[in-house]
């Protein structure tokens, strides 16, 4: 359907830690999960298109919030 199971999953290597960047973390995951939302039917079946969406407006959100610019790279899975 192009819907999501869930609450995306974010990992994170030497970007914030565990303890201080948990409420980031919680909240990128929205941000996530509002671009997905809000993605027409078109872009959700099209990967590259919603990867570029995902990649844009976490690195908008990041870069508000942390004044960093974190390599993003959105990955996909069928079920």
């Amino acid at each position: 359907t192009g819907h999501p199971e869930g609450l995306p999953e974010i990992v994170t290597r030497g970007f914030v830690s565990e303890e201080d960047g948990a409420e980031l973390l919680q909240a990128a995951r929205q941000v996530v999960a509002r671009t997905l939302e809000a993605a027409t039917a078109e872009e959700r079946s099209d990967w590259g298109v919603i990867k570029e969406k995902i990649r844009a407006d976490l690195k908008r959100y990041l870069k508000k919030h942390t004044a960093r610019h974190p390599l993003i790279v959105p990955v996909i899975l069928e079920i």
